[in-house]
């Protein structure tokens, strides 16, 4: 029997020069990780305090970004399956197990918060409330394809990880500058933002040892419009552009293996979620020194939210690419581009007008407001990110079956 492009593809060796390269890295990054999560945990206990929840929480951090890079290494070195297509499984169940186990373990944080108890429990259910949420919007993306392609899906997530986070970040620090260097030739001329700037400089050391005070001191300078201008520009249009272009790096290094549209999904998914992760775990230093529950559950659920964006727009971009390279229509990449960066500008935006609005106008509250509108994004947001999941997985099932007749054949 001739074999079609779709079959070479599959059968290739595992112990070509790609499989090697990514174990060697994926273990030199799983290593670094475990042993920095391992070591901080020592450390911790010579710690109190603050800095020892710190200490926890970036050696939990530390451990669960260890885990994509692990199973790369492992299924790198030791692959149980070749092929990438769905396979048959519990993928339903195993969907509603996360779900569950994700919700009881944030209600148990929740309810360690009211004990006003932040120590190592709270520290890792804080890494977990955000690790496990993650795997469910995984699970719920990729249905049946979860788990199929471990190496692919894995390799795809450490690469998000290790390369395509750290690279956003060296752009995006660069654009602040720039951004800042700007704003600070706009404004420095005026002579009441230089009176603010001596000020701080002279009280900065006391000031430094009161949020709430440095806040109040920072406020005309916050109500700047050059300053709120380039927040925007920053937040809403930089910081999209730069992501929704890197965060799928790693779905172009497959541009060459003839993806199917509903591999591209699965290859952005994981790639959204690799640097949701490790965004999502930077952020835990959030909560250091939070007893209150209320304040920890906003934390973790606005993590969940964000994950919720990065995965489904970076599936958008994995499958408008792996459309895009097969019948080279051009506009179709674009036009997602723009709307996922419109998504991600737009989510944002909000974030930010959220904190911006109370400067502008002293005393008025637009928390309940802003819930009520992040509530409706994201159950509008998860509705078509089910939808549009359910509607890749069913058109790929007349290109499954072809494929695995195929296999029946020539085994």
């Amino acid at each position: 029997m001739s074999e079609d492009p779709g079959t070479v593809r599959l059968t290739r060796k595992p112990t070509d020069w790609t499989s090697i390269l990514q174990l060697v890295l994926s273990a030199l990054i799983a290593l670094m990780l475990l042993g920095a999560g391992v070591a901080g945990l020592a450390n911790s206990r010579a710690a109190s305090g603050n800095i020892r929840l710190s200490a926890q929480l970036l050696s939990f951090s530390s451990l669960a970004l260890a885990l994509p890079p692990a199973i790369s290494a492992v299924s790198s070195a030791f692959p149980v399956s070749r092929s990438t297509h769905a396979r048959k499984g519990p993928s339903r169940w195993l969907t509603l197990f996360t779900g569950l186990v994700s919700a009881g373990l944030i209600a148990l944080g929740w309810q360690l918060q009211q004990k006003a108890a932040p120590g190592w429990p709270a520290a890792l259910l804080t890494v977990l409330g955000i690790l496990m949420p993650l795997l469910w919007l995984l699970q719920l993306g990729l249905g049946r394809r979860f788990g199929a392609a471990v190496k692919r899906q894995s390799g795809l997530m450490t690469f998000s990880i290790a390369f395509s986070l750290p690279l956003i970040l060296i752009i995006e620090l660069v654009g602040l500058i720039g951004l800042m260097s700007v704003v600070a030739l706009l404004i420095l001329g005026k002579p009441e933002i230089s009176a603010l700037l001596q000020n701080l400089a002279q009280n900065l050391e006391t000031l430094a040892q009161n949020p709430d005070a440095l806040m109040r001191q920072l406020e005309p300078l916050l109500r700047e419009p050059a300053v709120i201008a380039g927040a925007f520009l920053l937040v809403s249009v930089l910081a999209p552009l730069v992501e929704e272009t890197l965060k799928t790096l790693g779905v172009w290094l497959l541009a060459g293996r003839s993806l199917t549209p509903a591999e591209g999904y699965a290859a952005g998914l994981v790639s959204g979620a690799g640097f949701a992760l490790a965004e999502g775990l930077g952020s835990t230093l959030q909560s250091v020194g939070l007893v209150s529950a209320g304040e920890w559950i906003a934390i973790i659920l606005g993590r969940f939210q964000a994950s919720l964006v990065h995965v489904f727009v970076g599936g958008l971009v994995g499958w408008a690419l792996a459309k895009t390279w097969r019948d080279r229509k051009i506009w179709r990449a674009l036009a997602v581009y723009a709307l996922v960066m419109v998504l991600h500008g737009l989510w944002n935006g909000l974030t930010l007008t959220a904190i911006v609005l109370p400067y502008l106008r002293s005393g008025l509250s637009v928390e309940g407001t802003y819930q009520v509108i992040m509530t409706l994004f994201t159950a509008i947001l998860l509705i078509g990110f089910v939808w549009f999941s359910r509607r890749v997985a069913a058109e790929a099932q007349p290109a499954q079956v072809g494929q695995n007749q195929a296999d029946l054949q020539e085994a």
